[in-house]
């Protein structure tokens, strides 16, 4: 990195960033990322933006977040132009402008960004900046499910759960549910561990949605901390 390398300046950053081989120093991380960024490189430029979008290692700025994000995307990063994409949608350092954000959507989906296709997606389900059209929220879905996208998988469990734009069906609801939990989704956890404890579309099993609630909790989600807790509250009533 001394030697002006900025692939390797970038590298030691988000080391330090994550605290990963070093001990974690989000301020030197940004000047890591700042150096690069002055000497050029694209996704520095894009990880200056984040740490100016989180106030990590310099005070939180979105207006700068943004003008980063619109270098860095400019300069074809993919990971900027979703950046910029939500800071149009929800007018962060900047206007909203919906239509702005669904170009730049499509823009990074059709360049193989997941969230990009799952945020597209939840738009076309919504009907947000687009007319509503369930049948292209699905293939959206479907498309980043299949590249590995764990939220997509989940919104589409989901609407197979409930016959909603597709025919119901319990057991492709289930298999998702699984596929996204078992890579870490917490809500498809707590819905499995939900299907398990009513016998939906599975063989009723307890100790089985427990052992999910248990899991999901662990991971901080919120719901399942709630779902264990009156799962005790009963046990406790129905030793």
């Amino acid at each position: 990195a001394d030697l002006g390398h900025t692939d390797a300046m970038v590298y030691l950053g988000i080391c330090y960033e994550e605290g990963n081989g070093v001990p974690q120093d989000k301020s030197k991380a940004f000047q890591l990322y700042q150096q690069a960024a002055d000497l050029g490189h694209t996704h520095a430029i894009f990880n200056l933006g984040a740490c100016f979008e989180n106030g990590d290692g310099v005070t939180q700025d979105i207006s700068k977040a943004f003008q980063l994000y619109q270098q860095a995307a400019a300069l074809g990063d993919n990971d900027a132009t979703f950046n910029l994409a939500v800071c149009y949608s929800k007018g962060f350092g900047v206007p909203e402008d919906k239509s702005k954000a669904i170009q730049l959507y499509q823009k990074a989906s059709d360049l193989g960004d997941t969230d990009a296709m799952f945020n597209l997606g939840v738009c076309h389900y919504e009907g947000d900046g687009v007319p509503q059209d369930k049948s292209k929220a699905i293939q959206l879905y479907q498309k980043a499910s299949d590249l590995g996208d764990t939220d997509a998988m989940f919104s589409l469990a989901n609407l197979y759960d409930k016959g909603d734009g597709v025919p119901q069906d319990k057991s492709k609801a289930i298999q998702l549910y699984q596929k996204a939990a078992e890579l870490g989704n917490t809500a498809a956890m707590v819905n499995l561990a939900k299907c398990y404890l009513k016998g939906d579309g599975v063989t009723e099993d307890t100790s089985k949605a427990i052992a999910l609630f248990q899991q999901a909790a662990d991971l901080g989600d919120i719901h399942a901390k709630a779902q264990l807790e009156c799962c005790h509250d009963q046990s406790d009533v129905n030793p």
